[in-house]
């Protein structure tokens, strides 16, 4: 077992140890509507295990950040099956408090040549 695979196993195990179960909802393309001649955008919605943690002080530093309240999400890789998009939401119902945070970056945490986590920087929409 190589030191790649035994970290992408990690951050798995740790992800589902201490993380929460949560709502993301992928944007999906956007198609023309002929009859009502606009431009219609589906979502998809995705139950995923993530863990929720402070941003770091470089993260909050970005200009488009500043003011905001901001958050960060760590999901395992292998628990989706797509690569998250700038502009995504993820939903959060928890004890009647509906939140919902919106992606504004996107890090990859690397384990050798493939994809263990990542890390999803977002405000509170």
């Amino acid at each position: 077992m190589t030191v790649e695979s035994r970290f992408r196993g990690s951050s798995k195990r740790l992800i589902n140890r201490f993380g929460k179960t949560r709502v993301y909802v992928r944007k999906t393309d956007e198609v023309y509507n002929f009859e009502t001649q606009t431009l219609v955008s589906g979502e998809e919605l995705h139950t995923i295990k993530m863990f929720k943690t402070d941003p770091k002080e470089s993260d909050s530093k970005y200009p488009n950040l500043v003011g905001k309240v901001v958050a960060v999400m760590l999901i395992a890789a292998g628990d989706i099956s797509f690569k998250p998009k700038i502009g995504d939401k993820i939903k959060d119902q928890y004890l009647g408090v509906d939140e919902s945070y919106e992606i504004v970056q996107i890090k990859v945490n690397d384990a050798g040549e493939q994809v263990a986590s990542w890390r999803l920087v977002c405000v509170v929409s």
